[in-house]
């Protein structure tokens, strides 16, 4: 059982690849701040792309998505 009310995701009980993130904190790449208010590109895509294969869809534009999380 996992407690999913916890904020702090390390403490859950999740496996992660720990070297693989800590590797990827030595990149410069890591040191850039570039927050993406509609939701990151790659994820707004892979959500229209999701959403333009289903039957009856033409096509969804991932540049008019916005993907938000709504905290209750």
């Amino acid at each position: 059982m996992l407690d999913l009310t916890l904020s702090n995701p390390t403490r859950a009980g999740l496996r992660y690849d720990e070297a693989r993130i800590l590797q990827s904190l030595a990149s410069p790449q890591a040191m850039d701040y570039d927050p993406q208010p509609l939701g990151l590109p790659g994820a707004r895509a892979a959500v229209a792309a999701y959403y333009g294969s289903r039957p009856g869809v033409r096509h969804f534009d991932p540049e008019r998505l916005i993907l938000y999380h709504q905290h209750q």
